[in-house]
């Protein structure tokens, strides 16, 4: 039977561990370099690869110099406290066009936002983007995954417990 996790920061290490069935991003990040995600949509699950960036030279690094992304792959920023609403990120030296969603301890999906790549060659002279809710996780994947796919602000991630592993069927 799987079970439904906490979005914390003690799931991501139990996935790296291997104890439970079943956990939300925050906890896989301290030892894994990529992590299985299924994203509740409208139409079911997305199963989704993301690269961690769980140090702060990771998430300062994100996705910068990447010209393209695989399909259902981006990078997910975990976070070992609360981020406040006016938390940044920003597209410095980042050349593919993103959108993040901002997700809850909890793992729910608190908001989705656009960011445009950066030309600038000085950082102060690049957008910032504000999460405008408190999280603890943010997920950055090609712009348009997230409509595309039908997931939306109130829908769920988890991060499963084994690095090859599926999103689980529904039940019939």
């Amino acid at each position: 039977m799987r079970r439904r996790a906490l979005f914390t920061a003690t799931a991501i290490v139990a996935v790296v561990t291997g104890l439970q069935a079943c956990r939300t991003p925050t906890e896989a990040a301290t030892k894994l370099d990529q992590a299985q995600l299924c994203i509740e949509s409208d139409t079911g699950q997305k199963p989704v690869t993301a690269e961690l960036a769980v140090t702060d030279t990771q998430r300062s690094k994100g996705l910068m110099g990447r010209e393209s992304l695989p399909p259902d792959h981006g990078m997910m920023f975990v976070y070992q406290a609360s981020r406040p609403p006016e938390a940044t990120f920003w597209m410095y030296r980042t050349f593919i066009p993103l959108d993040i969603a901002y997700i809850s301890e909890a793992g729910e999906i608190r908001a989705i936002r656009k960011m445009l790549p950066c030309a600038a060659d000085d950082p102060d002279r690049c957008p910032q983007y504000p999460a405008g809710v408190t999280y603890t996780t943010a997920l950055e994947m090609p712009q348009g995954f997230f409509r595309t796919n039908g997931i939306r602000v109130g829908h769920r991630v988890e991060v499963l417990d084994a690095p090859r592993a599926h999103c689980p069927q529904p039940d019939a």
